[in-house]
């Protein structure tokens, strides 16, 4: 769990929130390009998932930005699960 120091406005918690997971972004990014090279409905995950962690961040307050994030996480991973079983890239 990350706490927001009190001292701190709102705003840049969110940020220093954010700025606190680079294994996200590296995750995304890599999702993104290596499905450029291979497939592209990775790369369409790869942003899905994306959105799913860094939007709720800005739009919720922090203790329930993390059920979002999860709950945004887990469609991401069903509905790009059902396109590409549907579709038979993969």
């Amino acid at each position: 769990m990350v706490s927001i120091p009190v001292n701190v406005p709102r705003s840049r918690a969110r940020f220093k929130t954010l700025k606190r997971s680079p294994t996200a972004f590296r995750v995304t990014l890599g999702f993104v390009l290596f499905g450029i090279m291979v497939r592209p409905v990775l790369a369409g995950v790869g942003l899905g998932l994306a959105t799913a962690f860094y939007i709720p961040a800005y739009l919720v307050d922090y203790p329930a930005s993390a059920a979002v994030s999860a709950a945004a996480i887990l469609a991401v991973v069903a509905l790009s699960w059902a396109w590409i079983r549907r579709s038979g890239v993969l």
